[in-house]
């Protein structure tokens, strides 16, 4: 059998302080390499040439999809992995990539990668995403989106246990992202329910609160995609408690968006460390552990989640709620859980030791309790 080609396919602009970092970083790895500037006007151009000859300008239109699909329709390999130039390949991923080249199956269409976007001190990830990395080139348009595009995949493909790392080191235009949707809206362009869902996510970061609440109940108008976008109807629910937060609602209202959410879905990890919040901060312990171990238990079905849902969150809250209603042992058990998925995280270890001199103090009373008894 042929082995497949792998080629690798950018869109760039003005990241001369960034890209040789990427291409130096997957140096070896590919056998073609497609780079497309979008406007550079620094020395982007230059560093890229020590890499690769195919560069091919595209006049920015305020479309990363079209751009993307330019940079795809110039590979001749067999199949593409896209990279951002703030990515990096870090050498143990690069060697995982390279043992897997040679096993590229021509009968599979694509293969997703975890995509780690932002990292605590020691560089693990905090949040993290499956994202299609390597997909067949079928010499077609692929991706979608003006903003925040994205490969849409009919089926399930496989994953590979392989990172990429997003390393920003720059602080892009803050009002980029918004304006592209404004514009899209302004013109009465086609809003997907993923579009929505950015366009919301956009808003509320630029404190827009109420025109993103509208953009998320045009979202839940949409009950025919449920299923296949559940993902971002996770991440929206999140996105309005947020705001509700944010405006000081009440718990109870807080709650009522939850519950409404729940009607249709089982709920996400996110979801499940939301609530558990409401009821934390109503001293109702018990629920909140409840639902905080929902989030553990969903964590299994729900990877693309933020990590500290799936596993951080949830056991230092649930340790936080033993302690609260005296169960120190269990607070420690969970304590130390999650030490060990974030072990330099300074409220965890100022709580675990509290939670330590509790549970001494308490089996000290209990001798103390036995010996007077005896």
């Amino acid at each position: 059998m042929n082995k497949c080609t792998l080629g690798l396919c950018m869109i760039v602009k003005n990241e001369e302080e960034v890209i040789g970092r990427c291409l130096e970083s997957v140096k070896g790895l590919f056998d073609e390499i497609v780079i497309v500037d979008t406007g550079s006007t620094d020395k982007t151009k230059e560093i890229v040439r020590k890499y690769t000859d195919k560069i091919y300008d595209f006049e920015w239109i305020y479309d990363f999809s079209a751009a993307r699909n330019f940079s795809f329709s110039k590979s001749t390999c067999d199949y593409i992995m896209w990279l951002d130039a703030d990515d990096v390949i870090y050498p143990a991923e690069l060697k995982k990539l390279k043992e897997f080249k040679p096993k590229i199956d021509p009968d599979i269409e694509a293969y997703r990668m975890y995509y780690s976007y932002i990292q605590d001190q020691d560089d693990n990830p905090i949040l993290q995403q499956q994202r299609v990395r390597i997909i067949k080139n079928r010499h077609k348009k692929v991706w979608e989106g003006k903003i925040h595009e994205v490969i849409i995949m009919d089926k399930v493909v496989p994953t590979l246990d392989i990172y990429v790392h997003h390393k920003k080191e720059k602080i892009l235009d803050p009002n980029r992202n918004v304006d592209i949707y404004n514009r899209m809206y302004d013109n009465n362009e086609y809003f997907s329910t993923r579009d929505l869902f950015m366009y919301s996510l956009e808003l509320s970061g630029h404190k827009q609160y109420e025109k993103s609440l509208e953009m998320i109940k045009k979202m839940f108008q949409r009950k025919k995609d449920y299923i296949p976008q559940r993902f971002y109807y996770d991440q929206a629910i999140q996105v309005k408690i947020n705001i509700y937060k944010e405006q000081k609602k009440s718990n109870k209202e807080i709650k009522k968006a939850i519950f409404q959410y729940l009607s249709d879905f089982v709920p996400s990890p996110g979801v499940c460390c939301e609530l558990g919040g409401v009821y934390v901060n109503e001293k109702n312990y018990d629920l909140a552990i409840f639902w905080y171990k929902n989030a553990l238990k969903e964590a299994k079905t729900h990877p693309e989640d933020k990590v500290e849902y799936n596993e951080f969150l949830p056991c230092f809250s649930i340790a936080y709620c033993y302690y609260s209603i005296g169960d120190y042992k269990k607070a420690c058990y969970y304590s130390t859980k999650s030490l060990r998925i974030s072990p330099t995280n300074e409220t965890a270890i100022h709580n675990h030791e509290a939670y330590e001199i509790a549970y001494n103090n308490y089996k000290e009373q209990v001798r103390q309790w036995k010996e007077d008894m005896s």
